[in-house]
């Protein structure tokens, strides 16, 4: 728990994401025009780095057996006529079938589908403007969208994701550990004497056993940030704030693991207790989906895990470079979880520690 496990899964998740962002998923499109509209539409998804044509079925069915089978993400068609209609002056619509059962996949080529379509669309009404109307008649249209991204205009899952996931398997690994820890002392019946050791005084016991844990967690936490810092994403705001973010998570991961023992007085339960409060921390966590418009249990149970505000933190200062009258109140409240749940956990580990009936429980 503190030496090669963490490293190993955090060397993991880093090689998972390396690639930034998703290239060259399949998809298959479905001819029914066979005219100029499609062979330059299919050569201009095949330049977007994001999908590329592997399929060429005849029909839609069997475009949507390869969506099935999992060969294609998605299904687009080139409707009958489509070329005649465009170059009578008209509107030709292309038909777009994405495998929506896979969220992130089909957001991915719906994306460079809809790319592509727009520069098409772009290039045919000019070129069937100038021939149907002379070059007086084309021009750009009067209005459009500009989109500029903040913050992540790659759109990288390495950016979104390898951050949050280091920090979630290094919190939920720290509180189990400290839950071991101080557990194991009422499971083995050691308590007495672990209490006695420091003087009968529960802060210096616990203290002595989780302040290693909580700095090699720090440590690790931190050199994850650098490590990906030098991979090409350097930190936009304060790198001071982001280190006291780290610290103050491990800190309340660790109160809130000593917590569990002291009211279950049961290392195993705490454990398993630990594993559904700790392990679903990434999911309510508001930066993988939204929980701002949720149901009230899940903007509650965001609100009641510390990763949640350590998230808000990171991305503010790891991305957005927010000033640190934003960023303040975050590491109060993860502050405030620490000094609650080792407010709490205390009294009743020093009362265990003195109870041989607390002894001995799994």
């Amino acid at each position: 728990m503190l030496t090669w496990i963490p490293l190993v899964l955090l060397a993991m998740m880093s090689w998972l994401f390396a690639g930034g962002v998703a290239r060259d998923l399949p998809i298959a499109v479905v001819d029914n025009d066979h005219g100029a509209v499609a062979r330059q539409y299919v050569q201009m998804l095949d330049a977007t780095p994001g999908v590329r044509v592997s399929a060429r079925p005849v029909t839609l069915d069997e475009g949507f057996a390869l969506v099935r089978s999992g060969k294609v993400w998605a299904v687009v068609v080139v409707p009958a006529g489509t070329t005649k209609e465009i170059n009578r002056g008209g509107v030709g619509t292309l038909v777009a079938y994405p495998n929506a059962a896979y969220n992130t996949q089909s957001g991915a080529v719906m994306r460079d589908i809809g790319n592509a379509s727009g520069r098409l669309g772009l290039g045919l009404g000019v070129d069937t403007g100038a021939r149907l109307k002379g070059t007086a008649a084309t021009m750009v249209p009067p209005l459009r969208v500009e989109a500029r991204t903040l913050f992540n205009p790659q759109t990288s899952y390495e950016l979104l994701l390898v951050p949050l996931i280091h920090t979630a398997i290094l919190h939920l690994m720290m509180c189990l550990g400290a839950a071991s820890a101080v557990g194991r002392e009422l499971r083995d019946g050691t308590a007495a004497e672990w209490l006695d050791g420091a003087g009968n005084n529960i802060g210096i016991a616990v203290a002595a056993k989780l302040v290693p844990y909580v700095a090699v967690y720090t440590l690790f936490g931190v050199t994850a940030l650098a490590a990906f810092s030098g991979n090409g994403w350097p930190v936009a705001g304060s790198v001071w704030l982001l280190l006291a973010a780290h610290l103050l998570l491990y800190l309340a991961y660790a109160g809130i693991g000593v917590l569990f023992v002291g009211l279950t007085r049961k290392m195993m339960m705490s454990l398993s207790l630990i594993g559904v409060y700790a392990g679903a921390s990434l999911a309510f966590s508001g930066a993988l989906f939204p929980t701002d418009g949720g149901l009230l249990f899940t903007r509650i149970f965001s609100a009641m895990t510390p990763f949640h505000w350590f998230a808000r933190a990171q991305a503010q200062q790891l991305e957005a470079a927010a000033p640190m009258t934003a960023t303040m109140p975050l590491l109060g409240v993860m502050l405030a979880f620490a000094l609650v749940s080792f407010g709490l956990a205390l009294p009743l580990l020093r009362g265990l520690a003195r109870d041989p009936t607390s002894w001995g429980l799994r």
